[in-house]
């Protein structure tokens, strides 16, 4: 809610986040030093985190009258959703591990999903009022 009152709207806020993250996660790619790998690594996880707050509010701003019924049935499809393609994306990463032999061509796929991910969300999320 703090970074909703400073005019900073759910797209807005995965689109950076993304982006900052996919800096990391680059980072962390080409790095040969462990530290900047270790703090690259927990600035990526700090920033995935910061969108659960978001996430969870979400139905109950955008439904209007919401009963927790409704509320639980969008939260459960949406976990559904989310668990599924996850799982699809570790699938792929670890067939891209196993054929590549490294880890450099799953980093590319990730870093392609998070290229993806923000242009999808200007038409999944809501518009900012």
């Amino acid at each position: 809610m703090w970074l909703k009152s400073l005019d900073i709207h759910y797209k807005k806020m995965f689109s950076i986040t993304l982006v900052l993250m996919a800096i990391l996660i680059m980072t962390m790619l080409f790095s040969t030093n462990d530290n900047i790998v270790l703090g690259c690594s927990f600035g990526a996880g700090f920033l995935l985190a910061t969108w659960f707050a978001f996430i969870f509010a979400l139905p109950k701003e955008e439904i209007r009258g919401a009963t927790t019924n409704v509320i639980t049935y969008v939260m459960s499809t949406f976990w559904f959703f989310s668990f599924s393609i996850a799982a699809i994306n570790n699938q792929i990463i670890g067939h891209l591990i196993d054929q590549s032999g490294g880890f450099t061509s799953a980093f590319m796929y990730i870093v392609g999903v998070m290229v993806i991910a923000p242009i999808a969300a200007q038409f999944v999320f809501p518009k900012a009022k």
